[in-house]
């Protein structure tokens, strides 16, 4: 707007944030939509994050739920077919916030040792060298503590 009040012929502005129809009322109220075009875009590095999910260590101070089990399976009966699957999830929200992403991590035992052992890769766990895997959403929730998130995540090959 500074620009179409500076004199400007014709200004583009590009928002890539959910407040864009809220840029379009505020340029119509002040009679400058004849001079301002608003384009709601995404920026290019969104698309990526959409499209491939990314890997990397999650902060446990940014995790907005709960952790829950999505799929167990026991690595020495596992076939082939139980590798593709749906799995239901209910994730209970801690405090207010924005959920952006889910992440995604996993527990590993090796119970048929003479001793015991195992490790976890989330983000309640002591560090590893693994990391977890992060799935962007296209659009961010707003949520409420004591909310809570549904869900369907499929497996496929």
């Amino acid at each position: 707007m500074f620009a179409a009040k500076a004199e400007a012929r014709k200004v583009i502005e590009t928002e890539c944030s959910r407040i864009s129809h809220y840029a379009v009322k505020i340029v119509k109220a002040n009679k400058l939509d004849h001079m301002v075009t608003i384009i709601k875009a995404r920026s290019c590095i969104k698309d990526v994050a959409i499209k491939e999910p990314l890997v990397d260590v999650v902060d446990l101070k940014q995790l907005v739920t709960n952790v829950c089990l999505i799929k167990e399976v026991d690595i020495y009966t596992v076939m082939v077919e139980d590798l593709t699957f749906t799995s239901p999830f209910c994730l209970q929200v801690k405090r207010n916030d924005y959920v952006h992403a889910l992440v995604a991590s996993f527990n590993t035992e090796f119970t048929q040792c003479h001793k015991k052992n195992g490790f976890s890769i989330g983000s309640e766990s002591p560090y590893t060298h693994w990391k977890q895997t992060v799935f962007y959403m296209e659009d961010y929730l707003t949520v409420k503590t004591g909310e809570e998130i549904f869900g369907i995540p499929q497996c496929k090959k």
